[in-house]
């Protein structure tokens, strides 16, 4: 899948109101990848508090990563 840069510089009302921030959805965009990464971030951070491994990572090495 592959998307233009034209349709990335569309407005995106994002309900900010700060005056350095365009609303378009490459924003949107980021702003949604980002908040993801902080909710996978406080998932982590419960885990530990109780008392399981804050994140793991099992691989196979017969794979070709």
């Amino acid at each position: 899948m592959s998307i233009e840069e034209t349709e990335l510089e569309q407005p995106y009302e994002l309900g900010m109101n700060i005056s350095y921030v365009q609303e378009n959805k490459l924003n949107m965009l980021g702003m949604c990848i980002d908040r993801e990464s902080y909710l996978f971030g406080q998932l982590g951070l419960m885990r530990k508090i109780l008392g399981y491994n804050a994140v793991k990572y099992d691989t196979d090495d017969k794979l070709g990563y």
